[in-house]
């Protein structure tokens, strides 16, 4: 179906004409719904490479600027992986794009805010939106300059697996912000717990997050340790420890290129220490990314919980 291009046909605004409409009908009725809303924005529109926000929006966030984390533009990447060896440093040019194409992924986020904000009121006005639950969430995280990274999302690297996720609904605890290693892995089974569905548990690799979210204490057991990390992107894989990102790219000389980043002491991921690792550790880190490669179900939750930060040692400098 095709609209006009009118202000009244920008893409977000007719989304949400339609997911209201929508949420309106299944409300009068019963039976229990679901509703997923994938909307365009912030991504950037078709045959350019910035976003399109709706025409109100345009002069929002004047001067507004990428963030600029510990990795903006990192000056030395001696020891990082290839694909960032390479990279120049940004020039003047590329950050004042860098910031232009941020200020309007979060000038297109206007509209998705009004449309959240409609269908939040929408429920807050009908008895059934206190037994309906809201998930918010996205795909992916993106690189606006970190490790020279122009843009993209593709990398391994924290800011690209990082994303948000809050929910609201029966039971949820209020005001809770937790930091556990949880993955769009766990929204499957989080789902049907909360819908009350039992499928067998080696159908899916992910585990619930109902014991979190229902707590009424922050410090409720979450026992994941660890988690793989994947890109079809050259091969690269890696795990995500608690306190410790561990990377691997294939090399040309047969063997991986790696990468090890201390996520507590060095958050923005700058420094490779993945040298002063021991032989041992070395290997156990690597054979570790192997069995979570190739595991699933029961399997993978198990190993999620062996693999720990205990795996990582280094040689007594």
């Amino acid at each position: 179906m095709s609209y006009g291009n009118t202000p009244a046909d920008y893409v977000t605004d007719v989304m949400a004409g339609q997911v209201v409409s929508h949420l309106n009908m299944v409300l009068q009725g019963n039976s229990p719904f679901y509703m997923m809303i994938s909307p365009v924005a912030p991504h950037a529109s078709v045959g350019t490479k910035d976003p399109i926000p709706a025409p109100r929006h345009d002069n929002l966030f004047g001067g507004l600027k990428a963030p600029r984390s510990a990795s903006f533009n990192q000056e030395d990447v001696s020891k990082k992986a290839w694909a960032v060896r390479q990279s120049p440093q940004l020039l003047p040019a590329d950050i004042e794009w860098i910031d232009s194409n941020f200020r309007l992924r979060i000038q297109s986020l206007q509209s998705l805010d009004e449309m959240i904000g409609k269908l939040i009121d929408q429920l807050q006005q009908h008895p059934r939106g206190k037994e309906t639950y809201i998930i918010f969430t996205s795909d992916n995280g993106f690189y606006f300059g970190d490790h020279r990274i122009f843009s993209g999302k593709g990398a391994l690297y924290d800011q690209a697996h990082h994303v948000p996720f809050a929910i609201s609904g029966p039971n949820v605890g209020h005001g809770f912000v937790r930091d556990d290693l949880v993955t769009n892995l766990d929204f499957f089974p989080t789902i049907l717990g909360l819908a009350k569905v039992s499928v067998p548990a080696n159908s899916y690799d992910g585990r619930s997050l109902q014991p979190l979210i229902e707590s009424p204490e922050r410090k409720a057991s979450f026992f994941r340790k660890s988690f793989l990390l994947e890109s079809e992107i050259n091969e690269r894989s890696g795990i995500r420890l608690k306190s410790y990102t561990y990377l691997e790219y294939p090399g040309s000389t047969g063997l991986p290129f790696r990468e090890l980043f201390d996520t507590q002491l060095d958050p923005g991921l700058r420094f490779n220490i993945v040298d002063r690792l021991t032989s041992a550790s070395s290997a156990l880190l690597a054979d570790a990314l192997e069995q979570l490669q190739n595991c699933s179900g029961d399997s993978c939750r198990q190993l999620e919980n062996q693999i720990t930060d205990a795996l990582v040692e280094f040689v007594v400098q």
